[in-house]
């Protein structure tokens, strides 16, 4: 045995084992990794694995029958002992064993590092949470759109609402990781792979299914998938009578049985949320999923069916009054309408009296206080209240993907801007598919003037997308924070007008960047073909002939600026009377002032808006507002202050504009023409340093 070792030794054998099994390794991890990257068919990673498991009994045969002899390869038994030079090809092949090894050491050290982007949380480094987050991946699940087998449209509506519904079911387990509906509908009918698809979302299995619907008969089925292995972990039938009974016992077998397949464990509280039955009535859960499918056409489309949803939304409450889900619900709708078509009043009347009724009935569900905490953001900017409402429901529900979004939003009013991010992120590791998740932390990032993250996210949102012109906007106002140059965000704006429908705050963006950084005649055109009346949604309050004051005002026409700043005074009046303390009304008041010469007037109301909405009470919104009434004092001529005014904006953590930006802006034209304006660019830079971690 000594002298066959000895003789294996000589000849480079093990030499050529331990070399061939490093590169071998190696070459197998890289093309696991780049496969997917470069959509390479399945089979290919198991072919090369093949291919090297076959090649080391050759390439230990090849050692141990040839020789590498300076005449070239000979057979061994040719070489005579005296001149062999095995022992310098064994020299040589330590050299490659040691820098294969360093390579695939390095690869090692790349892979784990790796890791950190696929956890979702965006912290660079965070080893730690990146294997977990590996060791958790086989309690993931992605649940693509039911088919609707009825064979009639009719039953889209149904169909939908069971497959939201079951997500929803879904997302209340602790131990499981849920996508959300908005990142699966784009699979509907899908040709990817389930691999594929698990490798885009991050998801250990797959569940498929169809329903069909017959008179008062229901059929579901489904089937669970492993997406490593593409066998079936569980598959059923249902076939039942359609009563809200046996939908939901059909729902609450499913959720458990993926429970039980990817080893996730139910508390007693999951498995008591799982018997309970939101209504009895079907008519009242049909419209309640109807309602749910209108909200979400709103929300991903724009398409303007908002008044539809809160009608099913109502109709669903009128036919089952104990119906909690409904009741939240409804106030989701009403608060929907009031935040993005118009501040109407009665509409957050009607989204609280909903709230209140939802709590009566079940006073601990999350989804009540998923919509008090939405409430006090919308209508009350009350973010102190808002937060431990969106705590206590993802302590419940910590897969919700919504309360993840909404919490960062409140948290990036509070100040609170690395929590916010985290939040944030969560958000679209649950969403992965979501354009304005993606968007929402690459805008985060900008803000906070870490470029190149941003950068990195609008790459990864546009290989998702390719084409969004969302994403095309988020990238041109990136491109303008950080070299001035607004063509691209100017071009990008007028391309999505040709193809999309813009709702009131999107036109607004639209006509003033046209009016900022374009062709101010181009902004009057949108505006009087839009004929927007006043629009009141969010935090703006912009009268039409407000807008085209100031649209004439950045054209140089000063008088005709003052003749409709007058006009809108009316209309602002009225609004203060219903509203006296609402910031965007007195910054609306404080506009109009400035551009009809009444310097003294305008600077009272642009230091109320300053009381009424500090900057210290919301560092998102209140920075954006501070910019705009420093803009007034430009054009009022109190141009001392406004560069004390414009030295705090910048100094501040939630300045949305880079100084850059701010010079090229009509209405700072004053300012860059004095000499302290030259100081803010010296403390501050045209664009502040890249505050991205370095790696």
């Amino acid at each position: 045995m000594g002298t066959l070792f000895s003789e294996l030794k000589r000849r480079n054998v093990v030499r050529v084992a331990i070399a061939y099994a490093v590169v071998g390794w190696l070459i197998i991890e890289v093309i696991d990794t780049i496969a997917p990257r470069l959509d390479m068919p399945d089979w290919v990673p198991t072919f090369f694995i093949v291919l090297v498991l076959v090649g080391l009994p050759l390439a230990l045969f090849f050692s141990w029958a040839y020789e590498l002899t300076p005449e070239g390869v000979k057979k061994t038994e040719e070489v005579d002992r005296g001149g062999s030079i095995t022992h310098s090809t064994g020299r040589k092949l330590d050299f490659v064993i040691i820098g294969a090894l360093v390579v695939a050491l390095g690869y090692f050290v790349w892979e784990r590092q790796g890791l950190v982007d696929q956890t979702g949380d965006g912290q660079p480094g965070n080893i730690e949470a990146a294997l977990a987050a590996r060791a958790a991946a086989g309690k993931s699940v992605a649940v693509l759109p039911f088919s609707n087998l009825s064979g009639n449209t009719e039953t889209d509506a149904f169909v939908a609402g069971l497959h939201d519904d079951l997500l929803t079911q879904l997302s209340k387990i602790n131990d499981l990781k849920v996508i959300s509906r908005t990142s699966v509908l784009r699979y509907a009918a899908t040709t990817r792979s389930m691999k594929e698809i698990a490798a885009e979302l991050g998801v250990a299995a797959i569940m498929e299914g169809g329903v069909q619907r017959a008179g008062n008969r229901v059929r579901i089925n489904v089937q669970l998938i492993d997406s490593a292995t593409d066998e079936h972990l569980w598959a059923e039938t249902y076939d039942r009578v359609l009563t809200t009974e046996n939908v939901f016992d059909i729902q609450s077998e499913i959720t458990r049985q993926i429970a039980a397949a990817l080893q996730a464990a139910l508390t007693p509280a999951e498995e008591a949320g799982l018997a309970e039955r939101p209504t009895d009535s079907l008519a009242a859960y049909e419209a309640y999923l109807s309602s749910k499918l209108l909200e979400e056409r709103y929300n991903d489309t724009s398409e303007d069916v908002i008044d539809e949803a809160i009608e099913a939304a109502k109709l669903a409450v009128e036919l089952d009054p104990e119906f909690a889900a409904a009741w939240s619900h409804l106030a989701q709708v009403h608060l929907d309408r009031f935040w993005f078509t118009s501040r109407d009043q009665s509409d957050a009347s009607a989204a609280r009296a909903a709230i209140e009724r939802a709590r009566a009935l079940k006073p601990d569900a999350a989804e009540v206080g998923l919509m008090l905490g939405l409430y006090h953001y919308w209508v009350n900017y009350d973010y102190a209240a808002a937060l431990p409402e969106l705590d206590r429901v993802l302590a419940l529900e910590p897969g919700s993907e919504q309360a993840w979004a909404i919490r960062g939003w409140v948290l990036r009013r509070s100040g609170r801007w690395d929590e916010a991010l985290q939040s944030m992120q969560r958000a679209t590791a649950l969403n992965p598919n979501s354009v304005g998740d993606l968007i929402e932390v690459a805008d985060t990032l900008r803000v906070r003037d870490r470029f190149e993250e941003a950068q990195a996210w609008l790459r990864t949102a546009e290989t998702r997308f390719p084409g969004n012109t969302a994403i095309e906007i988020a990238k041109a106002q990136l491109t303008l924070s950080m070299t001035g140059k607004a063509e691209p965000l100017v071009a990008a704006l007028r391309r999505a007008i040709l193809v999309e429908n813009p709702d009131p705050t999107d036109r607004l963006f639209h006509i003033l960047t046209e009016a900022n950084f374009g062709d101010a005649r181009r902004a009057l055109e949108y505006l009087e073909s839009w004929a927007p009346g006043t629009i009141d949604v969010q935090y703006n309050f912009w009268p039409e002939d407000l807008l085209r004051a100031y649209i004439f005002y950045v054209s140089g026409r000063s008088a005709e600026a003052k003749d409709f700043a007058a006009k809108a005074i009316p209309v602002i009046e009225a609004a203060q009377r219903f509203e006296p303390n609402e910031p965007d009304i007195e910054k609306a008041k404080a506009f109009a002032m400035a551009l009809m010469g009444r310097a003294k007037e305008a600077l009272a109301a642009a230091k109320r808006v300053r009381e009424i909405y500090p900057r210290s009470h919301d560092d998102w919104g209140g920075s954006d507002y501070l910019l705009e009434v420093t803009a007034v004092l430009a054009i009022a001529g109190h141009n001392a202050l406004a560069l004390e005014w414009l030295d705090d904006y910048l100094s501040g953590d939630g300045a949305m504009l880079t100084l850059i930006e701010i010079r090229k802006m009509p209405a700072f034209a004053p300012l860059t023409k004095e000499p302290g304006f030259a100081g803010l660019i010296e403390k501050h830079g045209l664009v502040p340093e890249d505050k991205s971690p370095r790696q």
